[in-house]
């Protein structure tokens, strides 16, 4: 199915953008509780990933800062976790785990670590691929015009362009 438009020239936002848009907000969410977890417990950790929630809705908008924002975010998330992985490998016990640690003791902590390195660089890799897409930077291209719709096109998320 074509993306649909607005008005010939007018993109819609990409399902897949809108995807992106809430996994930021969510990891701004979950920066937030981490935040509030470590002040109850005594100390004051202030996590800049709490800027995700403005990213997010910045993507949602079509704000072209933020997708830059989101462009150097993805891709120093998507270097820490090749550096974190290239550490589990050459030095296992180097590396400890912070948040989650529930998991550890079922799969390990070594595996928990390896799979998460992959996810990352998997998550990482699709958030670029989303964030680089033709249908995405025709959607920020036009975002600031009249009449321009912020409302996701039915499109899949993979979706090539």
């Amino acid at each position: 199915m074509p993306p649909q438009e607005t008005q010939p020239g007018r993109s819609r936002r990409p399902l897949a953008l809108t995807v992106v848009a809430w996994i930021f907000i969510l990891n701004g969410i979950y920066a937030i509780l981490l935040t509030a977890y470590h002040y109850m417990e005594g100390s004051i950790d202030i996590n800049p990933v709490i800027l995700c929630i403005s990213a997010g809705d910045g993507i949602l908008r079509g704000n072209r800062a933020w997708r830059v924002f989101a462009l150097l975010s993805a891709w120093f998330a998507l270097l820490a976790a090749g550096f974190m992985a290239a550490v589990i490998v050459v030095k296992p016990h180097a590396v400890t785990i912070t948040g989650l640690t529930f998991l550890a003791p079922w799969i390990g902590a070594k595996m928990f670590l390896e799979v998460a390195s992959i996810a990352l660089i998997v998550a990482g890799a699709w958030v670029l691929r989303v964030l680089y897409r033709v249908d995405t930077r025709d959607f920020f291209d036009h975002a600031n015009e009249p009449n321009h719709s912020t409302e996701p096109a039915e499109r899949s998320l993979g979706g090539s362009s």
